[in-house]
């Protein structure tokens, strides 16, 4: 287990999000901007305005552009990947409730690790600073059942309240997963 103290970061009901507060030049492409757009979306609107943040303070910041691969991950999704990919199985990740997403960095309008991993890896491991005065939870802290790091470089989730998943899983068992965005905390 990570023995690091969890960031809580305290919500309150969520006000409606203006996804156009995403800066299109954070993103460095069209591209880039409308995929960003549309994965903020897919995310519970309590976590909407923290993927923004991060974004906008990632490129005001660091001077790098962001963009997200993954948000919202169905309970489907979540079991085909391998364990080379993750150890968590569905309903055992932020992703299936709206609370993660895996966001990398976009130099000269393509996604770094398209290109190289090393690039992809030093920029995460910057936006972590930023990542984390936002209160969230960054996946390079990782570590496997057995204790071994197991980063997820790209990994931001939220615990709104201090609430886990494990906290969650009942209520959204309850709702029905495809109701996530309606989770209370």
């Amino acid at each position: 287990k990570n023995k690091e103290k969890t960031p809580v970061a305290k919500v309150e009901a969520p006000a409606p999000v203006n996804i156009k507060g995403l800066l299109p030049q954070a993103c460095g492409s069209e591209k880039n901007y409308k995929r960003a757009l549309a994965k903020i979306a897919e995310l519970h609107p309590v976590y909407q305005p923290y993927a923004i943040k991060l974004i906008n303070m990632g490129y005001q910041k660091l001077g790098i552009c962001w963009t997200i691969t993954d948000g919202y991950r169905s309970p489907a999704a979540q079991g085909k990947l391998s364990s080379g990919v993750t150890g968590a199985g569905p309903l055992q990740s932020y992703h299936q409730y709206g609370l993660a997403i895996d966001i990398v960095s976009v130099r000269d309008g393509e996604i770094t690790y398209l290109s190289s991993d090393s690039q992809s890896v030093e920029d995460s491991k910057k936006l972590r600073s930023v990542g984390e005065s936002l209160g969230l939870v960054w996946g390079g802290h990782f570590k496997r059942k057995d204790g071994k790091p197991k980063p997820d470089y790209p990994h931001f989730e939220l615990h709104p309240n201090g609430k886990t998943w494990r906290d969650l899983k009942p209520q959204l068992l309850k709702i029905g997963v495809s109701n996530y965005k309606k989770l209370t905390f």
